[in-house]
């Protein structure tokens, strides 16, 4: 009971209860008066419950329980695991990111890009249980459960576009192409070397889209005449280096 109400006070802390009623109806979560389970309540039960180990339906729900006064059942917890309960998560999580950088975004490095996308990925952890559903590494002859969650955020604005859970043998390769149909005229997609792809470049580059990423080994370069451009040549001017180039080695694409 005390460790629950130190998590409860941190949390408070943190968001506002007002605020995150108000993220639970603008997401459709919350669209009448709740009879057991606030918008408040279900986001606190939840962190308590991991807090204290138990990441399980019935934990939830027992925290639920404390927390409203009302008893429910890990079946009532389940029923609200909806599209709209992914919506209010998503919300809560981009609110937390404007707490914690402070709100201002404005930066003149952003002003001339519509969109400003940074895509990413992180994995976790599961129970083994679940290694069927989100097959990932092995070890010691045994497959570990292991999701991988990717993430499109527009880091002009702090907002999260895209969310999507996979397993972990889903790599970034695999998902770099799902980053095109929230690609718009003016946008800058800013990735890592997993992403790397030179046939999603040339669709972004259709749209008129900008594109910032480390460049992948082994991939041909050449100027616009059709010579070998060396990397390590570039490299040892000490000035920067700004010209046109190809890349490719069958379909060449111009890339500055």
């Amino acid at each position: 009971m005390q460790f629950q109400q130190q998590g409860k006070k941190k949390f408070e802390k943190f968001f506002d209860k007002s605020v995150i009623t108000r993220i639970g109806k603008r997401s459709g979560f919350v669209q009448r008066k709740p009879k057991k389970i606030s918008a408040y309540h279900f986001v606190v039960g939840f962190i308590i419950s991991c807090c204290n180990g138990k990441s399980t339906f019935s934990e939830w729900a027992l925290q639920i329980s404390l927390l409203s006064g009302k008893r429910l059942s890990k079946q009532g917890v389940f029923d609200r695991l909806h599209e709209s309960a992914t919506a209010f998560v998503k919300q809560l999580l981009e609110q937390a990111l404007l707490q914690l950088s402070g709100k201002d975004f404005t930066c003149s490095l952003f002003k001339d890009f519509g969109k400003v996308l940074l895509q990413d990925s992180t994995t976790l952890r599961l129970p083994q249980v679940l290694s069927a559903m989100f097959p990932g590494n092995h070890s010691r002859g045994e497959q570990k459960a292991v999701a991988r969650i990717q993430s499109i955020l527009d880091i002009k604005a702090m907002r999260f576009i895209n969310f999507s859970l996979g397993a972990f043998t889903q790599n970034d390769q695999s998902a770099s192409g799902s980053i095109i149909s929230l690609v718009k005229k003016g946008d800058w997609v800013i990735r890592d070397l997993g992403y790397f792809s030179i046939a999603v470049f040339e669709k972004l580059i259709k749209v008129h889209a900008h594109v910032l990423s480390r460049l992948r080994y082994g991939v041909t370069i050449t100027d616009q005449q059709g010579k070998m451009v060396l990397l390590k040549d570039l490299l040892k001017q000490r000035h920067g280096v700004d010209r046109w180039v190809y890349i490719g080695s069958e379909k060449k694409y111009c890339f500055v």
